[in-house]
Order: structure tokens, then sequence, then C-alpha cells
């Protein structure tokens, strides 16, 4: 059984006490596209909403990623500097391999993105996420989202790191 990232986060609110922010929701993105025009500009504007809907006393799951297409559909990371004014516990990367992301991207917003974008994208997220989870000496863990019961046990572990 699948388990896409949103649902990957459903699971973590029903274990963790925490409230659940969505990067995309934030922005009110109703466009279909996945390339954004600047990304600079469009984590700014992230940051604001962030500060505005975050309190010091709650524990939230931020729903984002940390590379982004551009308008030419390269790909390009999310500042360093965006992260380490979060105050991140962990980090999870929820990963697939890309002729399902592909899939999924054509079922859920009817567009199709060229596999080697995908694979580009991945491959950097993949690397970038680690990098920013070093830089700011925090957990990272990576689960694939078709692997249930892994999704599961790095529940479990995430559960008792927010405890701590």
């Amino acid at each position: 059984m699948e388990v896409e990232k949103h649902n990957c986060a459903k699971k973590i609110q029903e274990k963790i006490d925490c409230v659940y922010l969505s990067a995309s929701q934030l922005l009110k993105w109703s466009k279909k596209e996945k390339n954004v025009e600047n990304v600079q500009e469009n984590q700014r504007k992230l940051k604001e909403l962030l500060k505005e809907k975050m309190q010091d006393d709650k524990l939230y799951l931020i729903d984002g990623h940390f590379t982004l297409w551009n308008k030419e559909y390269k790909c390009e990371k999310i500042p360093l500097t965006f992260f380490e004014d979060l105050n991140i516990k962990c980090i999870l990367l929820v990963v697939e391999n890309e002729d399902v992301i592909e899939k999924r991207l054509f079922v859920r917003d009817e567009i199709n993105v060229l596999s080697e974008n995908i694979v580009s994208i991945s491959d950097v997220e993949k690397e970038y996420s680690q990098f920013v989870a070093e830089k700011l000496g925090v957990y990272f863990y990576q689960v694939n989202s078709s692997n249930e019961n892994q999704v599961n046990i790095l529940i479990n572990q995430m559960e008792q790191i927010c405890r701590a």
C-alpha cells in the first residue's frame, strides 16, 4: 500500500501532538504547474506566512520541499537560511521512484512532467535535505512511501524524538 506525503503527515499527527502546515496551502497554490517563477520570493512569502501561523508553544509538521523547479523546470535549492529560522527537530524525507511520482502528478494535477526532471529534483532533494539536517544538527529520516511498515517504524522513532 502506498502512503503519499500528505497521508504520511496524517499518520504522524495521529502519534504526535503537532499542527500540520502545508507550504502549498499556505501559499494558496491553486495552479497545477509545478514550477515557481521566483524561488527566492516564493520562500520569502512562505517564511512570512509561517511566522504568522506558528506559535512558540506548539510543535509543527511542515509539509514542503527542499528544492523547487524554477520557471525553466531547473532544480533550485531552498536557501539554508530558510530552514535555520524554523527550529526544526527532525527532517523526514518521503521518497518514491520516478514512475510512481509521475503517475501521481498526472492523476492529481493532470500534468505530465518529464521523468528526467523528476529524477533530477528527487536526487538533489535527497542530497540537500541530508545536508540541511547535518548543518542544523537534527535527525534525518528517509522513508519510501510505498513501504508502510518503514513509515510506521520511522513515525515511532520521530515520536520519541519529539517527546524529548
